[in-house]
């Protein structure tokens, strides 16, 4: 018997469940289904997990919408929260823990693994970065396959980087830049719970709504409580 975890996409979710997930599965494996480019950096990230490209278990697991049990295994159906709690979309990140009458804000508690080697080769190979360099770090795109973006203004004073993908490194390797980062400016996305998670150089967070999509913060802003974060 397993727990299965049903959450597919959403990096900063998978992110921000791991306590939960944790909790819920009193010794049981876990099994997680998620979108498969997530795989390599989530499985250094979490490895206790058993991570699955989604489609493997099956529609009747995957798409089951109820705390139950399919085929033997334990069903987490995190996905579908706000609606099995009948609460607000603005409520859909901490619904994951109501659903289960656990405490969100103990989501921090569970730290990821973190690969200092990749972490040093992106920050000075890759991207030609010194310790002592001001930059400016900008993540302009936001959903799980990076196919929307925002305008956010480049500095004219110190170097701009770019968060992009890059073969070979996950979100979990930008770690390092993201610490050293002078300024930070992103739309509201996965990165978030990562810096939520990291000590920053930067003194301010500046944050974009992820036009024409969503038009606030309200749906985790409220999570947002170790850095000082700017709302444009």
């Amino acid at each position: 018997m397993a727990l299965v975890v049903l959450q597919p996409h959403g990096l900063g979710d998978h992110i921000f469940c791991m306590s939960l997930v944790h909790q819920i599965a009193d010794r049981q494996e876990i099994i997680w289904p998620v979108l498969e480019h997530f795989i390599p950096g989530l499985r250094f990230a979490y490895p206790e997990i058993n991570w699955l490209p989604t489609g493997l278990l099956g529609s009747q697991i995957e798409n089951y919408k109820r705390i139950g049990q399919v085929n033997g295994h334990t069903i987490a159906p995190i996905r579908w929260a706000d609606q099995l709690t009948k609460v607000p979309y603005k409520d859909c990140m901490r619904s994951k823990y109501d659903l289960y009458g656990l405490d969100w804000n103990t989501w921090k508690d569970f730290a990821f693994k973190r690969n200092y080697d990749k972490e040093s080769k992106l920050f000075y190979d890759v991207l030609k970065l010194q310790l002592d360099e001001p930059f400016r770090l900008i993540n302009r795109r936001f959903t799980s396959l990076e196919s929307k973006s925002v305008n956010i203004p480049e500095s004219k004073k110190i170097r701009n980087i770019e968060m992009q993908s890059i073969q070979g490194f996950s979100l979990f390797d930008w770690s390092r830049v993201i610490e050293m980062a002078s300024e930070i400016h992103t739309v509201g996305t996965s990165i978030n719970y990562i810096i939520e998670l990291l000590s920053i150089q930067a003194e301010n967070v500046v944050l974009y709504k992820r036009l024409p999509d969503e038009n606030h913060y309200h749906n985790y802003d409220y999570i947002l409580k170790r850095h000082h974060y700017i709302y444009t």
